[in-house]
Parts: structure tokens; C-alpha cells; sequence
């Protein structure tokens, strides 16, 4: 019987090995290199959306910082909690649109597509608001998104993921489906999960809508927000090179509160 959700306990307790693959310091190697030439000192970091907390303890790095890290997902951040038992990092569960603080930060970050998981224009807009609202002067935002004119022209297909972890056996089946008209795409993820030690199998599904969007809006929006972009380019790869590849279907902001 499969039940259907977003970011279930399910989910997050498979969720560091599905995604081992990805090359988290590859893309903090690219952000903390460029950071680093603007000689600014990151003390205060906000990031939005931390998960199980990878990127957390990556941009720890930044020597004297101190990160502040929000998640909708009470199962990502119980993860996240475990492993960075580190007095640097605050985490806390809660929704972006219900972020308040007297704090202001250096450095506000949002990675591996959390504005595309904004569910809306709304939940878009806010998220710029928050972020120009709670950046000190000069303050840096860093996120990544979903590049509608390569996400289009890539035409996502489904795909079969097979991951293990000790004495499991994860299977993903990935269903994706573009809805052009409102600028989403949804991703069905269908698991089975068999345990050797057991023999026991079992089965959920995590189904995932993400906004993707036109370059056009995002310099928009960073505008009208009073935040002026110093670069936009692929994870990973462009943010130290002078001409970016815009042909990426996943892009990187990064903006400065002016």
C-alpha cells in the first residue's frame, strides 16, 4: 500500500544515501572560493532549507561563522541535529514564510532548489522579502533554481535509482511531469524498500512539485528587492569563471543586498 506525501520520515531516513551521489563539496568548493574574494567575514549565516544539514557543515568552513538553519521538515532537521553536534549551528524547525528575527546575516543561503520548492508566486516573492529583510548591509544570497528554458528543452524522462544502505535495498522510480501552463514540474517517486536481514518489503511514495523559472523573472525580482546580482551560473562550475553557462537546467544567484 503506498501512502503519498512530501518529505515523510521515510524519506529523510533514506534521503543522505539517495543523494550520495551529488557532489555537495564540489558546489560549497565553488561558493566558498568565490565568497572569499569579496574578503568579507561571515559570521552570522542564515540558510533556508537546510535538510539533513549537508551544506550545514560544509559552510562551517567559513572561519568565525555561526549558522542559524531553518527546515519545514521536522524528520530533516531531527537528521540534521545528529549529524552536526556542533555549537556553531542552531537549527531549527520552520517554515521559510514564518521566519522572524532580530538578527541580521552576512550571509543567506539556499541550496539544492529550496526557492523552486516555493509553492507558489507568493511563497516566491516572500522568499526574496525575507531574504533582502534579514541581509545586513552588503549581505550576500546565494540559491539555486530550476532554469525553465533548459528544463523544458532537457525534457525530464523517468528514471529508476537503485541505492543501498547496510542491510537495505532501496529502490526509486521517478515519474516526472511538466505542467507548462503554471511553470511547475511534478515528480512522483515511487519506493520499495527491502530489508535482507529481514526479508521484508516496503513500499511509499514521495510526490515533489517544484516552480522552475524564467531567467528574465529572476533578474526581476532580485531587482525589486533592492538585491544586485554579482552572478548567475551553473552549480559547481561557473561562479568563478567570467562567462557563465546559462544552458544549465539548475542555476545559481548570487545577489548582494545594495
Amino acid at each position: 500500500m503506498y501512502s503519498i506525501h512530501s518529505f515523510t520520515k521515510n524519506y529523510a531516513e533514506l534521503y543522505d544515501v539517495l543523494y550520495r551521489d551529488k557532489n555537495y563539496k564540489r558546489e560549497f568548493k565553488t561558493i566558498y572560493s568565490y565568497l572569499i574574494r569579496k574578503k568579507k567575514v561571515f559570521n552570522n549565516i542564515l540558510e533556508l532549507g537546510c535538510g539533513t544539514g549537508t551544506f550545514s557543515k560544509l559552510f562551517l568552513k567559513l572561519k568565525k561563522s555561526r549558522i542559524l538553519a531553518i527546515d519545514s521538515s521536522k524528520h530533516m532537521i531531527k537528521i540534521a541535529k545528529k549529524k552536526n553536534n556542533n555549537n556553531r549551528i542552531i537549527y531549527k524547525h520552520l517554515n521559510i514564510s514564518d521566519f522572524k528575527s532580530k538578527q541580521r546575516f552576512s550571509l543567506v543561503y539556499a541550496l539544492f532548489h529550496v526557492l523552486s520548492y516555493q509553492k507558489n508566486m507568493s511563497q516566491t516573492k516572500n522568499f526574496f522579502k525575507i531574504s533582502k529583510k534579514y541581509l545586513s548591509k552588503d549581505g550576500i544570497l546565494v540559491c539555486d533554481f530550476l532554469n525553465k528554458k533548459n528544463l523544458i528543452y532537457s525534457k525530464p524522462r523517468q528514471k529508476f535509482k537503485f541505492s543501498r544502505k547496510k542491510n537495505l535495498d532501496i529502490f526509486r522510480y521517478a515519474i516526472p511531469e511538466l505542467i507548462k501552463s503554471k511553470n511547475i514540474i511534478k515528480i512522483k517517486y515511487y519506493f520499495s524498500v527491502f530489508d535482507k536481514k529481514k526479508k521484508e518489503a516496503s513500499q511509499f511514495t514521495e510526490s515533489h512539485t517544484m516552480q522552475y523559472f524564467d531567467l528574465k523573472f529572476i533578474k526581476k525580482i532580485v531587482k525589486e528587492n533592492n538585491l544586485k546580482i554579482l552572478k548567475i551560473g551553473e552549480p559547481g562550475l561557473d561562479l568563478n569563471r567570467k562567462k557563465a553557462n546559462l544552458k544549465s537546467w539548475v542555476l545559481t544567484l548570487v545577489a548582494q543586498r545594495v
